[in-house]
C-alpha cells in the first residue's frame, strides 16, 4: 500500500483484525493493497506452512500443546486457528497461498523462513507457479541471501538488521541484498536510531542510496502516528512493516 508514495507491508497480514500468519489476514492486507510479512515452519511431512513459531499452542482455538516440526498437516487440521468468526481454519499452506498468488499477479508477499529445511519445498513451489518476481524472502545472513538469488534471481531479498553495525555497512553493498529490512531492539523510542552518526539510521540509508539499496523499518506499535512515518520518510527510510494500515490509526 502506498499512502501517498509511503510503501506499507503489513507484519503478519493484520494482527489487530486476524490472527497473524492466517488466509483471512493475508487476503486482507491484500485488499489494502499491501504486502504480508509472514513466516515459515516446516511440518514432519514436508510441507511449508504460515506460523510464526514452532508451537501452535498460543494460536489455535484448543490450545493444543504440539509443534509442526513433529506434526504432519493432517494432525495440524484437527486444530483450527483462533479467528474470531465462527468458521474453523486450519493452518495455511504456503502453496494455497501461492495458488492465490497466481490468480492476482498484483499480490506479493514476503517471507521469513524460520525452519531453513523449508526452502527447498519453497523454491520449488515458487518456481512451479511462476511468482518469483511476487515473491520476497527475508533473512539475516549474506550468506542465505546469496543462496536464494542463485535459486530466484528474480525474487527480491532483504537483510534483516536489529541493531546497525560496521557490517551492516559492508553488507548493504552486496550485490544479492535488494534492501536493508531494519527492526530496532527499543522501538521508536530509541532517538539515536535517527541521528545522522555513521551507525545511525540516516547515515545508514545515505549509504544504501548510493548502493542503489533502500531501508525498510519494522514498527508494530499499535499506535502509530502517521506524521511520525513521514518524518522517517525524509530521513531516507523506504518502506515500512506495521500491524495494520495507516487507515487504522
Amino acid at each position: 500500500m502506498d499512502n501517498g508514495d509511503i510503501k506499507i507491508c503489513l507484519n503478519q497480514g493484520a494482527t489487530s483484525r486476524f490472527t497473524g500468519n492466517s488466509l483471512a489476514a493475508i487476503d486482507y492486507s491484500w485488499s489494502c493493497g499491501c504486502t504480508p510479512k509472514v513466516e515459515v515452519q516446516m511440518t514432519k511431512d514436508k510441507k511449508p506452512v504460515l506460523a510464526e513459531n514452532d508451537s501452535i499452542k498460543d494460536i489455535c482455538q484448543d490450545s493444543p500443546d504440539l509443534n509442526i516440526s513433529e506434526s504432519t498437516y493432517k494432525q495440524l487440521m484437527k486444530h483450527p486457528l483462533c479467528t474470531g468468526d465462527g468458521i474453523k481454519h486450519s493452518i495455511p499452506l504456503v502453496e494455497s497461498i501461492f495458488e492465490q498468488m497466481r490468480v492476482g499477479k498484483a499480490r506479493t508477499i514476503m517471507l521469513d523462513v524460520k525452519n531453513d529445511s523449508a526452502y527447498g519445498q519453497i523454491f520449488d513451489l515458487v518456481k512451479q507457479y511462476d511468482i518469483a518476481r511476487q515473491v520476497q524472502f527475508i533473512t539475516p545472513m549474506v550468506k542465505k541471501a546469496r543462496a536464494i538469488k542463485k535459486v530466484l534471481f528474480e525474487s527480491r531479498v532483504f537483510l534483516s538488521v536489529r541493531k546497525f553495525s560496521k557490517q551492516t555497512l559492508n553488507d548493504i553493498k552486496s550485490p544479492d541484498i535488494d534492501s536493508i529490512l531494519y527492526e530496532p531492539r527499543n522501538g521508536l523510542t530509541d532517538e539515536a536510531m535517527i541521528y545522522p552518526d555513521e551507525l545511525g539510521i540516516t547515515h545508514v540509508c545515505d549509504i544504501a542510496k548510493k548502493a542503489g539499496k533502500k531501508v525498510g523499518l519494522v514498527m508494530l506499535d499499535e499506535k502509530i502516528d502517521p506524521n511520525v512515518i513521514k518524518k522517517l520518510k525524509k530521513v531516507g527510510v523506504s518502506f515500512f512493516v506495521v500491524s495494520n494500515p495507516l487507515k487504522d490509526h
